[in-house]
């Protein structure tokens, strides 16, 4: 499923901005053949179209959502002002249609039609698995999800026999049966096999285990990242292994997601200094012993910069680091970074990481971690071509490499080769871009870590509400 937001800014519905506590969600069929969404996201844009307004509609070409309101705004429906705690939800008919009545048409192309039923339908089914998680709603008790006949029967519709008229007229509700009942087991079905969005933020490990776990709940995350030690190198700090545990207890009894810890940004395994490298040895080597008191976790590193050497030489230089540190036994897997490809950084190219990879001996201890701020910075078009991306990833490295994300926008334009991280929604990537990487369905179930320039936690809880308030299966 596809979410374009498009707010009718100018109707009264969003003008008045009146809150709601969600009672149900109520299914349309526009009963206006026209298959294009955004004509009727433009036409009921207006300040004086005050007959009705819904929170979306979808497109019968391709199956996108246009979410016109925000979820929790009222509204009123086909001039019914009683189904305002419901939202609503459009499905727009092919222009195929002739109405010969409130319930009844005939259809000049009926595999046309059936081809823009079944792709609403499928739609309409993941936006109402997603909604009724959001909203903690039962798809399968009274009253929760209804068509609009059947909230003409409770009073709060007018009498129009949708959608069920349409599904009727096209034969599917014997055919596939495209039925109400029908409708909201298949949201259930849905809801079952959801992936959680797992969210959070680079948290201090200052006050130790406990207290990132604490912090992670406060702001609504459900994963975190923390440095394995200060972030610009130098010794780590003792583990105490009560604290380690009491920080397990939080992870298994909230449901989180994998961790994802980071190494030193000094860290540079392929350095032409001895120095730098002995102490990328000892601080990954080090790492992985202290990664065993949060076991399964990952364990993300910038590959490094080769500083004049070749991307060869520092290739096998990372690799060969790999292979000394890297034990079978270990419960960690080591992620290496996507990167922008500034100056002589190693990671700003797919077939870099995969040659990495292919030199690692127990190479199922590797992953990648795709940072969205700098593969769109290194010139990956993950704005306009995100699936054209993944298809690259996968042919080059293999999308089961592939174990976390970094959501970031970026100040830069794609290809700047800068890496500048910008707050979501607020740079170069843009919200929508976002919320396509993090609702992909080759994507989902990853830990997401922001890396935002935020000012405080409270910064970070904002971002994650945003996202998880947009995400299909949250």
């Amino acid at each position: 499923m596809k979410l374009v937001r498009s707010y009718l800014t100018k109707n009264p519905c969003y003008t008045a901005g009146d809150k709601i506590t969600v009672k149900g969600i109520m299914l349309h069929s526009v009963g206006c053949p026209r298959q294009d969404a955004a004509s009727f996201v433009e036409e009921w844009n207006d300040e004086n179209y005050d007959r009705a307004c819904v929170h979306a509609f979808i497109d019968g070409f391709d199956g996108t959502v246009y979410q016109t309101l925000p979820w929790n705004h009222r509204a009123w429906h086909c001039c019914s002002p009683g189904n305002g705690d419901y939202i609503g939800v459009e499905m727009c008919e092919p222009a195929g249609l002739q109405y010969t009545s409130d319930f009844t048409f005939t259809c000049e192309d009926e595999e046309t039609a059936r081809a823009v039923a079944q792709r609403t339908w499928d739609a309409a089914v993941e936006l109402f698995a997603y909604l009724c998680r959001q909203f903690g709603l039962d798809p399968l008790s009274d009253g929760v999800i209804i068509s609009h006949w059947e909230g003409y029967q409770r009073g709060i519709a007018s009498d129009h026999e949708d959608p069920e008229h349409f599904w009727k007229g096209l034969g599917l509700d014997t055919e596939r049966g495209f039925t109400m009942d029908r409708f909201r087991q298949a949201v259930a079905e849905k809801m079952e096999d959801a992936k959680p969005l797992y969210i959070g933020c680079h948290l201090s490990s200052a006050g130790g285990f406990e207290a990132m776990g604490k912090a992670a709940l406060s702001i609504g995350a459900n994963t975190f990242a923390f440095f394995t030690r200060n972030p610009r190198g130098g010794k780590a700090k003792e583990i105490d292994p009560a604290d380690a545990e009491k920080l397990r207890e939080i992870l298994t009894k909230n449901s989180f997601g994998p961790l994802v810890a980071h190494a030193p940004y000094t860290l540079n395994p392929c350095s032409s200094a001895a120095k730098t490298r002995e102490f990328a040895h000892m601080a990954m080597a080090d790492d992985m012993k202290r990664m065993e008191y949060l076991p399964g976790s990952y364990y993300n590193f910038h590959p490094g910069s080769h500083v004049g050497q070749g991307s060869e030489k520092g290739i096998e230089m990372i690799a060969d680091l790999l292979n000394e540190i890297i034990t079978p036994e270990q419960s960690t897997t080591i992620l290496l970074e996507t990167m922008a490809g500034k100056g002589s950084e190693i990671g700003g190219r797919f077939e870099e990481l995969a040659a990495i990879i292919e030199r690692v001996h127990c190479d199922e201890k590797i992953g990648v971690c795709l940072d969205t701020c700098h593969i769109s910075d290194g010139g990956y078009d993950i704005t306009g071509g995100l699936d054209e991306v993944l298809a690259e990833f996968d042919r080059i490295v293999g999308l089961d490499r592939l174990k976390a994300l970094h959501i970031n926008d970026s100040q830069n334009p794609a290809g700047a080769r800068k890496d500048r991280h910008a707050c979501i929604g607020e740079g170069q990537i843009g919200l929508d871009a976002i919320l396509r990487v993090i609702n992909h369905p080759k994507l989902m179930g990853l830990p997401c870590i922001l890396e935002t320039p935020q000012e405080n936690l409270t910064g970070y809880g904002r971002e994650i509400a945003l996202l998880r308030g947009v995400h299909y299966d949250e």
